[in-house]
């Protein structure tokens, strides 16, 4: 079974998405956003807007309907 929200397309697929496909896309999310924390936090990271704003753009990517969520 895949999960709704992790496909591409150009709008959300609203009635495929079930009660089920939420937790797994909220812990992806989630994931992403701390992966994301720990590299622009690092020591070596450089501290400047540019480059941490290109890890923190959101929304993450691969998440087809993170936009929406």
């Amino acid at each position: 079974m895949t999960n709704a929200l992790f496909e591409s397309s150009s709008l959300p697929q609203f009635d495929r998405i079930t009660p089920a496909d939420v937790g797994p896309a909220i812990n992806t999310l989630i994931e992403r956003a701390q992966a994301a924390l720990e590299t622009v936090t690092a020591p070596d990271f450089p501290a400047e807007w540019n480059a941490i704003s290109k890890v923190l753009t959101w929304p993450p990517n691969n998440l087809a309907c993170s936009g929406a969520l």
